[in-house]
């Protein structure tokens, strides 16, 4: 604050207006400018972030993919045997060749139907039931794909079953004789919902889409929208950038509903396919942009009050903007394919595990067995409520049909649990929040995924939080207490000061000396008047305060 004297001479006190507006503008200047920097880099950060974990989610359905691939080509490879070794082209209809075809399609992805044509095109056999019509394929897209190619496998485009009704895409193999002449074809169906019901688990917001396509635009399957499924989007702009890089993030309009969209996608090793993992931008921004509201609030705030009263604050912008969440994946696919999806869920900051129906670990990550104080391998296999869950804060046991995880898996429905208390592996415990959803298969639960964190240090701002609100309370009524007492003091001796002068005033006293009276006590009344306002306003903070009932005509008081 700069002072003035009433000697100051004007050109002084022009210039001193002058310094402090100088300074209130460079005040302005440097908010203003820190701002824009700061909110710069927070909307950098968001946009990378957000695509980190796009990345991520695209990895997670590629290697899904690639398993469901891979599975079908070795019941593919089981089947060529079969028509080596048993000479299936050519033999008559035996049921026992059903029976077996429909063993092995139970090792497809999500139990798909399998199926054998010849080099006509005509069915040989299939898993369905024994006997079915025999069915020509050879004006299919897949056998005419097979006919111009030696070997490898084709993925067909999506279609609704004539049996199920379902969403189904296939995927066939060219069969060849020992001199490399066409034979026939294997085709297995899977069902579209093996995949998506992977997808609806995972947190996308109500803009997000996880689509999988052919590279000649022909969508195999998209979470949401599943109407969608079958169409070709030749012109689609995720096929012309694929063709340039494998891998890679844009900003643009959807193919599929003209949503302008962040997508991040990946072409699928050595098959047609690309995946891409998009959310609408305004999304991905929103909580920027809510943070950057509240910081141009602020600022102009403290703008408008260096402009009213003048005062010089010398401030520094601390604030950094940081995500405060990490990547949280679910993993619901085998042993294996948690193993190559270590390092995604290796980023969460919370504790994500699997278990069996029987509770055994399939797999953690690593903050999760961190907070457990054991080392992943120890925990794999092992039984999650015997290692961490058995008891209650109290030291008592906790049964395993009490267990809320355990109800999980008996009920099949997802539960938030914020109270709980897990246990580390050097017997000390933890407060502890987690939730917990099922796994299922052809709508069986087959395990459950739980995702845990420790809340001791939120628990403990709690109790601090509530002890000093304990505290400002008590200070407050005895801060109304002393306040009531003080004004009942002072008002004993104005009392008394009233009282003398009524009694002074009886005596004979000179006319200016009476006037000298007359104002005491009016002077008195009025100071006596103002101590019992403070005595009733600290009455009504003490909750003393007694209400006197008095009859009053209502119409008087008003005029």
């Amino acid at each position: 604050m700069i002072n003035h004297t009433d000697d100051d001479p004007p050109q002084s006190r022009v210039a001193s207006f002058a310094a402090l507006m100088g300074f209130v503008l460079l005040v302005v200047g440097v908010c203003v400018g820190g701002g824009v920097v700061v909110t710069g880099r927070d909307y950098q950060d968001t946009l990378s972030h957000m695509r980190e974990q796009h990345e991520n989610l695209a990895e997670l359905v590629e290697q899904h993919l690639l398993h469901a691939v891979a599975n079908t080509n070795i019941v593919f490879d089981l089947v060529e045997e079969r028509i080596r070794n048993h000479d299936l082209m050519n033999r008559g209809l035996i049921e026992a060749d059903w029976a077996e075809f429909a063993e092995l399609s139970k090792r497809l992805p999500s139990q798909g139907r399998l199926w054998l044509f010849r080099a006509d095109g005509l069915s040989v056999v299939n898993s369905l039931p024994y006997p079915n019509p025999v069915l020509n394929s050879s004006h299919q897209e897949y056998f005419r794909a097979h006919l111009d190619k030696q070997r490898g496998i084709f993925i067909g485009e999506s279609l609704r079953g004539r049996a199920t009704g379902k969403l189904i895409f296939n995927i066939s193999r060219r069969v060849n004789d020992k001199d490399g002449k066409f034979l026939g074809v294997i085709l297995a169906s899977i069902d579209i919902d093996y995949f998506t019901e992977q997808f609806s688990r995972l947190r996308l917001g109500e803009t997000g889409a996880i689509a999988v396509l052919r590279d000649d635009g022909a969508l195999i399957m998209r979470q949401p929208d599943p109407d969608v499924v079958g169409k070709r989007y030749p012109g689609a702009e995720v096929l012309r950038r694929m063709r340039q890089t494998p891998a890679g993030t844009f900003t643009g309009a959807s193919a599929v509903d003209g949503v302008l969209r962040q997508s991040t996608y990946r072409k699928v090793m050595e098959l047609p396919l690309v995946v891409v993992v998009s959310m609408a931008r305004e999304e991905i921004l929103a909580p920027w942009q809510a943070r950057t509201t509240a910081a141009a609030l602020g600022g102009g705030a403290l703008v408008l009050m260096v402009t009213v009263f003048g005062v010089v604050v010398a401030y520094s912008m601390r604030r950094e903007w940081r995500a405060h969440r990490s990547v949280r994946q679910s993993n619901h696919t085998l042993i294996e394919v948690n193993r190559r999806l270590h390092s995604v869920l290796g980023t969460a900051a919370d504790g994500i595990c699997g278990i069996d129906r029987q509770g055994m670990i399939t797999f953690i990550n690593p903050a999760g067995a961190a907070m457990l104080g054991f080392a992943e391998e120890e925990l794999l296999g092992e039984n999650l409520h015997r290692l961490s869950h058995h008891s209650r804060l109290d030291g008592t046991p906790l049964l395993v049909s009490e267990c809320q995880i355990q109800q999980v898996m008996a009920c099949g429905r997802s539960r938030h649990v914020d109270d709980d208390v897990f246990w580390r592996k050097n017997g000390t415990s933890f407060a502890a929040e987690y939730a917990a959803a099922p796994i299922q298969d052809d709508r069986q639960v087959t395990g459950a995924i739980l995702t845990f964190r420790d809340v001791s240090g939120r628990l403990a701002a709690d109790a601090d939080l509530r002890a000093a609100k304990q505290a400002a309370e008590q200070a407050n009524r005895a801060k109304s207490e002393f306040l009531a007492n003080m004004s009942h003091e002072i008002r004993t001796p104005m009392t008394a000061i009233i009282g003398l002068s009524d009694l002074l005033g009886h005596t004979a006293l000179l006319t200016r000396q009476r006037d000298y009276v007359d104002k005491i006590k009016v002077s008195a009344r009025s100071l006596l008047g103002i101590l019992n306002d403070i005595l009733d306003y600290s009455k009504i903070e003490a909750g003393k305060l007694l209400l006197n009932p008095v009859p009053f005509d209502l119409d008087i008081l008003l005029r």
